[in-house]
């Protein structure tokens, strides 16, 4: 260890709304919305259909060797 201690400031100030070279910025600045806009219904309701079709994937499997080992 040198024992030497050095320090820095940063400032971090916004940028121009005008500024830069990118496409699709609003006319406030914002950065545009690039996602996926899915309402959650639909994220649930797939995620349940999913989970149905498994549970009845798994109690067809089981019927399926009862039956069989009888």
């Amino acid at each position: 260890m040198s024992g030497k201690i050095g320090s820095a400031a940063l400032t971090v100030v916004p940028a121009d709304s005008g500024a830069g070279s990118g496409s699709g910025s609003g006319s406030n600045g914002a950065l545009p919305n690039t996602g996926l806009e899915t309402p959650m219904l639909i994220i649930w309701g797939a995620a349940g259909a999913l989970a149905l079709g498994i549970a009845l994937t798994v109690v067809l499997t089981i019927v399926r060797r009862q039956k069989a080992s009888v």
